[in-house]
This record gives C-alpha cells, structure tokens and sequence, in this order.
C-alpha cells in the first residue's frame, strides 16, 4: 500500500480528478452530438433526457469501477478494459430506463448505436493520447515521483525490476529502510536507507513522494 508523508496517497489531486472528469463528459456529450448532426436528427427535450441519464450513470459507475484513480503503474489495456466495461454497464442501465419510462420510444436507434460505438472510441483514444503525452514528459525527468520501500523482501525486488524496466511509469526509487542488516538489501538491488524510524524522521522530506511496506519474506524471517 502506498503511503506519503501526509499518509495515504489519494489517487489523484482534485485538479487531475475534475479535468478528467470534465473531458469525459465532454467528449460523451459532443459524440452524441455529432451522431445526432451526422443523422440529421433534432436535438429535443428527449435527446437532453438521455445524455442526461447517461453522465449521470457513467460518474456513478466510474467511482464504482475506480475509474478516476492514478494508472501510473497499471497497463493501457487494464484502462481501456475498465472503460468499456463500465460503458456497458451504462448502456445497459440506460436500456432498462428507457423501457421503463418509454424514452426508447422517442429516440432514433440509429443514432444511439452511433454514438454506443463512438463515445468509447473517443475515449479510449483520449487516454491514449494523454498517455502518450505523460510518456515524453516523464522521459525528460517531469511529472516524476520518488518512491521508497519499507521493508526488504522478494516484493520489492520484483517492483525495483519492474519499474526499472517500464520507466514510462516516471518513477524513481530511492532506496529501501528496513531495521534489519544493511546487506540485506542487496539482493534487491536497492540501495539501503537507513532503519524505519528513518521514514518516520524524514516522511516530510520532498525527495520522497511514496513510502510502499513490503512484508518481508520467509527467507528473511528466518534470519
């Protein structure tokens, strides 16, 4: 579990969070739109009670599905499998109001299966882009966080090698506090920090985003 010095790490600053949220609204309503221009259908009442119902359910299902949380270190097809399920849990819930209050009734089924395809389309190439976009950044030293084991064990090893090889991530890992021996932490790789009332003396020190425990394993346990 992540931790920083103000405990534990919220997934997103409140700025990040509106952004994304405004950009997917945004794009949900400008795809229907332009499903609706490209069809050459009226937008009415009917139609604003749709795309209505729909940004209601999508910021429902994306807190429920952890939509809006970092994917700093999740792959791009864990986001895009996320989005697309969590659209057809909207387009589901919209079908069974639409029974359930006639709305089916005045909406053009051509314009709904266009905008069901393009809406996701959209939005997965949006977090392609932005993606694409943090890559750069982070390649030059930016949008960069420094993290810090609690703890020496196979887990960090793992996460050291992995986040060395995936520098995309833009993390950079200090090193590792644990009471044990300093030497210990070679078989990590990672550099040795001090004992853990270490984080507690320095949890505010800036050159340190993130504190991650790793419980350590049976091999160390019985030393």
């Amino acid at each position: 579990m992540l931790r920083s010095s103000g405990g534990l790490i919220r997934p997103s600053t409140t700025t990040m969070c509106l952004l994304q949220r405004l950009a997917d609204i945004f794009v949900i309503l400008s795809t229907f739109w332009a499903s609706n221009y490209l069809y050459g259908a009226n937008f009415q009442q009917y139609q604003w009670l749709a795309v209505s119902w729909v940004l209601v359910l999508f910021l429902i299902f994306s807190e429920v599905k952890g939509l809006y949380h970092s994917w700093r270190v999740s792959s791009l097809s864990g986001e895009i499998l996320t989005i697309l399920g969590l659209w057809l849990s909207v387009i589901g819930s919209l079908i069974v109001i639409a029974f359930l209050t006639k709305l089916s009734d005045e909406l053009s089924r051509v314009v709904v299966l266009l905008w069901i395809v393009t809406a996701p389309t959209v939005l997965v190439l949006v977090r392609i882009s932005v993606r694409s976009w943090l890559r750069l950044v982070r390649r030059e030293g930016r949008n960069s966080r420094a993290l810090a084991f609690a703890g020496v064990g196979d887990m960090s090893r793992k996460l050291n090698e992995m986040v060395g090889a995936n520098p995309w991530m833009g993390i950079n890992i200090v090193g590792v506090y644990d009471d044990n021996k300093p030497e210990l932490s070679l078989s990590t790789g990672l550099e040795y920090k001090g004992k853990f009332r270490g984080i507690v003396a320095n949890r505010r020190a800036p050159r340190v985003n993130w504190i991650w425990p790793i419980l350590p394993s049976r091999k160390n346990k019985r030393r």
